[in-house]
């Protein structure tokens, strides 16, 4: 992640994105690989699509609402740049 915000944060030209965007769906790949092996390896016995659920329902929809709570109440007390 890191590597990819400094592409990000030091482009000049709109195309020097890609790259990026590569990086970025390589860790994608990784971690969603890796967090769905997990998830299976912890569920009990016949609860596998359950685990999976969860794990969806975290990623897709607690993760950006509640990041986006806490971080729209930062944003209203520092401000932006």
């Amino acid at each position: 992640y890191g590597m990819r915000f400094c592409i990000l944060g030091c482009m000049t030209q709109p195309y020097q994105m890609y790259p990026a965007e590569v990086l970025r769906n390589v860790t994608f790949a990784i971690y969603w690989s890796t967090a769905t092996t997990y998830a299976h390896q912890i569920s009990p016995e016949g609860m596998n699509s359950t685990m999976l659920m969860f794990l969806n329902a975290i990623y897709g929809g607690l993760g950006p609402s509640f990041g986006s709570i806490i971080f729209g109440k930062f944003q209203t007390i520092i401000g932006t740049a």
